[in-house]
This record gives C-alpha cells, structure tokens and sequence, in this order.
C-alpha cells in the first residue's frame, strides 16, 4: 500500500485476485489448463481522499475522509494467470508503479514493472444515464464526461460502446441503412452505430463530450433499450469502476406503429 498526499490518492495491492473483464465478469482459464478463471492475475485498487472543509474564517468544517470503496480497479495491460501484478505498488502525484513477480514476458517467474499515469482518476461520466429519443432531430446521443480538480495538464481517455439490449452496428452498415427510408429499416439495421475513440481534455478545460450516432428505424421496439458506455486508459483496458461506466437509454417513438421484424 502506498499514499500520495499531493494527489489525495492511495493505492493497494491485490497480488492473489483473478481476472476481470471490462464488465466485472470473470475471466476463464486458458484453455487445457484445467482452470475455470485466471488465477493470480493481481490487481490494484485506487483509493481517493475527500478534501477537508474550512468556513470563511478557517474553522474545521469536515476533516479529510477516506472513502470505503474504491475509485478504480486496475490490471496489467497484458495480465495472464500467476502474474502476481500488485505484489508491491508506489504512487508519486499520478505516476502509479506496480510489481508483477511472476510476470513471465523476460523468462519463467521473470517479473516485471508497470508505470500507469491514473489522473483518470479525476474523470467520471456527468451522469448514470443518458437518455435519447430514437427520432431526435440531432440523430445522435451526447455523452459529458468530466475532470475534477486540477486542469493544468493535457488528459487524454479513451471511450468505447457496447451492446446491452441495444444493438450496434459498424460505421458501414449504419452508413448504408441511412439511405434506406425509415419504415424500410426494421431490425437489420441496428439500433446504433458502434463507437469508439479518445477524449482529449486540453488545459483549462474540464468537461468534453462524444456522440454516439441513433438509427431511427420507425418500427414499433420495447420501449426502453440500452447501451453501455465505458471509459479506458488509451492502450491498456477499460477501467473498472463506478465512474467509468454509464448507460445511454433510446426510448422508442414508435409507438402505434408495427413490431420491428428482421426483413
């Protein structure tokens, strides 16, 4: 376990934990190697402190609190069973260091050190769900992310979409569905078009949005589907945690029209 004061972030080492996935999940065992799930991979957790509270004359409000659940469950990039990553851990402002003893990429039990920059720990999504009405005139969701404290470095995160019960389509497909009229479109077309790319906030700037392109496919749907929008460190994996997860939600306008079928 290592503490920052500078940055108000603590890091703790899991060496012994199995592997994630971007949605929690675990991950299963290599196959023929008799294992249900990645054993060992190892993970740190990241903690971050609230600051103390003084009123206007400097009388203690609320003193500094460490929060009981964690920001951020990091993995290495390249995480395989046995790696042991988090056996020790160092934290300097945003610069995280973790060990992996058994990481076998330089020879059997070789080890291995990995250098993260966790300033992404300052971002979240502005809200849990987004919602969207299919036939919105824009023709596409706006997703907010937002920086919290301070904003005198360029960061940089990376964004991706995934199906929940919604379903995405590639920039392709959605392209040549959006030459076809509207009550031609039925289920073939999707519901979105699959995204992805990096959110840049520049100095000064402490809020950035990406949009998600809505097909409109004028049929009538269950009133409700969902995509799921997750935030990541630009070449490494999602990040697992609370605030680098949310939901978009189109909520269907079709609703006297006929059930969607897959013609």
């Amino acid at each position: 376990m290592d503490i920052d004061d500078a940055s108000g972030l603590a890091v703790v080492g899991a060496k012994h934990q199995v592997a994630l996935d971007q949605y929690k999940e675990t991950v299963g065992g290599d196959r023929n190697s008799g294992e249900k799930e990645l054993e060992r991979v190892g993970a740190v957790y990241v903690y971050s402190r609230a600051n103390e509270f003084r009123d206007g004359v400097g009388t203690l409000i609320r003193p500094p609190r460490w929060a009981s659940y964690e920001v951020a469950r990091l993995q290495a990039v390249d995480y395989d069973a046995r790696d042991l990553y988090g056996t020790a851990v160092a934290i300097s402002n945003y610069v995280l260091f973790a060990g992996a003893t058994g990481d076998d990429g330089k020879g059997i039990n070789g080890g291995a050190t990995y250098q993260s920059d966790i300033e992404f720990s300052k971002v979240a999504f502005r809200q849990k769900v987004f919602p969207y009405m299919e036939n919105d005139v824009n023709k596409r969701a706006e997703v907010s992310v937002l920086r919290t404290g301070p904003t005198t470095d360029v960061l940089v995160v990376s964004y991706s979409t995934s199906d929940i019960t919604a379903v995405g389509v590639d920039a392709q497909k959605f392209a040549a569905c959006s030459l076809i009229p509207i009550s031609d479109r039925h289920d073939r077309c999707g519901d979105y078009q699959q995204t992805f790319g990096d959110l840049t906030f520049d100095v000064g700037i402490s809020a950035k949005s990406f949009f998600i392109p809505i097909m409109d496919n004028g049929c009538y749907e269950h009133p409700m589907e969902y995509i799921r929008v997750s935030l990541s460190v630009p070449g490494s994996g999602a990040i697992l945690g609370e605030n680098f997860v949310a939901k978009v939600r189109i909520d269907d306008d079709d609703k006297i029209a006929e059930p969607c079928i897959d013609k």
